[in-house]
């Protein structure tokens, strides 16, 4: 039934990832001009993974339009099927409504790693183009302070793959709820820009907000401690952020998924829909 409802959604979307793959790559070459101005010394060099945990961490891409992308990719995965008029169908094949709002589910965290490995790929892409180096000096406080807690590149990108869909998926739920209860995508897109403008403005300007703008969970530069090396390199003064960690992060992320999860099924179950189960 997964296999179903994941054929028929990219048979729905396929255009749309292509424009947003070609989008990402654009932000990702921005993102490297970026990094090798703003933590790297006159006379150092970028490095690979120094380049590929700051985008991850660049705000204008995680905070802004990373949720705007997703939203655009996920909005409408349950209104489509109102749309073409194979709601009645596909619930019926599925055998009840939570197995078919279960399924949509799980096509969200699918199209949750695929963007991921996606954004991956083009990262790694741009900087094979700009020749970018795997040996030398970390200065990106992520990696650097990482490394000398005796983590590897590995356990890095597992952190960072996890958070990321936790992430996504999260904001993919949030802009399907919408979309359910209001029964119009737009509305999805306005909560999305909304609540991405509060975690831009979170991360840019008003670093106190950061437990609670959610859209910018997934700035990892930003959790403690490595924001207190980006503080003391950018001359901000911060307090109380000690327990703004990636396992706050993670626990407020799983809660706010759970919720909205419970939400949507809540709203999908009382719909109306023209067929017996």
């Amino acid at each position: 039934m997964i296999w179903f409802f994941l054929t028929k959604y990219f048979y729905d979307s396929y255009k749309k990832w292509p424009v947003v793959f070609g989008l990402l790559f654009v932000l990702s070459v921005i993102a490297r001009d970026r990094a090798s101005h703003l933590f790297v010394p006159a006379n150092g060099t970028l490095m690979l993974w120094d380049y590929v945990f700051y985008a991850f961490s660049y705000p204008l891409i995680v905070t802004f339009f990373t949720p705007l992308f997703y939203c655009y990719l996920i909005s409408d995965l349950f209104k489509m099927d109102f749309t073409d008029a194979s709601i009645a169908v596909t619930l019926l094949r599925s055998g009840s409504r939570f197995r078919y709002y279960s399924s949509k589910a799980v096509v969200i965290i699918i199209a949750a790693n695929i963007f991921f490995v996606g954004f991956f790929c083009i990262l790694m892409l741009v900087a094979a183009i700009f020749r970018l180096p795997v040996q030398g000096d970390h200065y990106f406080p992520l990696v650097r302070l990482s490394i000398e807690g005796g983590q590897n590149i590995a356990s890095l990108l597992t952190i960072q793959h996890g958070l990321s869909i936790l992430h996504l998926t999260t904001i993919g739920f949030f802009a399907a709820v919408l979309s359910l209860i209001f029964n119009k995508v737009s509305y999805a897109y306005l909560g999305v820009l909304f609540l991405a403008g509060l975690g831009y403005n979170a991360v840019m300007y008003n670093m106190s907000l950061l437990p609670y703008s959610v859209f910018a969970f997934n700035v990892r530069s930003h959790h403690y401690p490595f924001l207190r090396a980006m503080v003391e390199n950018g001359g901000y003064v911060i307090t109380n952020l000690t327990s703004y960690t990636t396992s706050y992060v993670i626990l407020v992320l799983v809660v706010a998924l759970l919720f909205l999860f419970l939400t949507g099924w809540h709203q999908f179950r009382k719909k109306t829909i023209a067929v017996e189960e």
